[in-house]
């Protein structure tokens, strides 16, 4: 039998010339991240990623991690950080 998945809370986090991570809610096993208003870099193993460093993704691009497995460890390692000169907006779901 499928489990329930319950939202657990939003942000809308601002991504910078310093390297960020979200503000994760307890209970958090799942999430979903959708970069709104400019390109970033992210690490997930605990590095702060550079603007020349990490995984890029694009405006419209999303982190889809909502498929029943449990992603705390991943989502506690995460740090973002703009690329261009242009901050960006990520907004997270998260879910558990």
């Amino acid at each position: 039998m499928p489990r329930a998945v319950k939202t657990l809370g939003r942000e809308a986090l601002t991504v910078s010339t310093a390297s960020v991570a979200p503000t994760i809610p307890a209970e958090t096993t799942m999430f979903i991240a959708v970069v709104k208003t400019a390109a970033i870099r992210f690490r997930s193993d605990g590095t702060a990623p550079t603007a020349a460093v990490g995984h890029p993704l694009e405006v419209g691009d999303v982190l889809n991690f909502a498929d029943g497995f449990d992603y705390r460890q991943f989502l506690t390692d995460l740090k973002l950080i703009r690329r261009d000169a242009v901050d960006a907006v990520v907004e997270f779901l998260f879910l558990g």
